[in-house]
């Protein structure tokens, strides 16, 4: 396996001319991305604009509509890998979250359609949050996650897609809850982000013992890593796996 064929760069925080319009600065990206070389790829649709519930979902249909959306499949074909990432997408819940009429989970759904519509491969969401004073204990949130976790997995097996919970700073809560496992589906995993999981070990002098001992317990789930602010990962990644 060509392991640096799988590196790639995200559209983070990338603009054209000043513009922060995704749909317009996003295509000219991709291709500049790929002209360096990169056979991987992350799109983050909503990199300026934090977003929740119903405008998450609005956001994405009308500035990502059907034909932007063909326009920029066409340009990611070259690309070995193709992700998507909901940074700046969230789902908030709160007590009555269930009885709502609008779908809860149509932001993150609405993402894997996105995913799928541009021929991406995975396609990953930040943890659910909490709403603002909502009294949610850990437990009442994992079976939120679970809940989600379950639906999506049915969508990914539907549109050819792998999805995942991204873990940064959140490990104790996914580890003692057992999200993943209690998900049960292959088609539902981790994307875990070694540099923020890093810097919850700062002050241990076995940082790396202890960021090894994270990514050990969950191998076998993970989907896909974030590796922003580490040096010299293809070579610790094909020693390492």
């Amino acid at each position: 396996m060509n392991w640096e064929a799988l590196i790639g760069v995200p559209t983070t925080l990338m603009m054209e001319g000043g513009s922060e319009s995704e749909a317009k600065a996003i295509p000219s990206i991709v291709d500049q991305i790929r002209k360096s070389g990169f056979q991987t790829i992350e799109i983050v649709p909503a990199q300026f604009h934090p977003l929740t519930e119903r405008d998450a979902a609005l956001f994405l249909e009308t500035t990502f509509g059907e034909r932007e959306r063909k326009k920029l499949r066409e340009p990611l074909k070259p690309f070995q890998v193709v992700t998507v990432h909901g940074s700046n997408i969230a789902i908030e819940v709160a007590e009555c979250s269930a009885g709502r009429e609008e779908d809860p989970w149509r932001p993150y759904i609405e993402l894997m359609r996105f995913a799928r519509d541009i021929g991406a491969r995975i396609v990953t969401f930040h943890k659910i949050r909490r709403q603002e004073k909502a009294d949610l204990s850990d437990g009442e949130m994992a079976e939120y996650h679970i809940k989600f976790g379950k639906l999506a997995a049915g969508y990914a097996q539907e549109w050819n897609l792998i999805a995942g919970f991204e873990l940064a700073n959140d490990i104790k809560f996914f580890r003692e809850n057992e999200i993943i496992n209690r998900i049960g589906s292959e088609r539902f995993g981790l994307l875990l982000d070694i540099g923020h999981i890093a810097l919850q070990f700062a002050e241990s002098p076995g940082i790396t013992d202890c960021v090894l001992e994270i990514i050990m317990h969950f191998m076998g789930r993970i989907i896909e890593f974030h590796a922003g602010g580490l040096k010299n990962i293809a070579p610790w990644i094909r020693t390492t796996f």
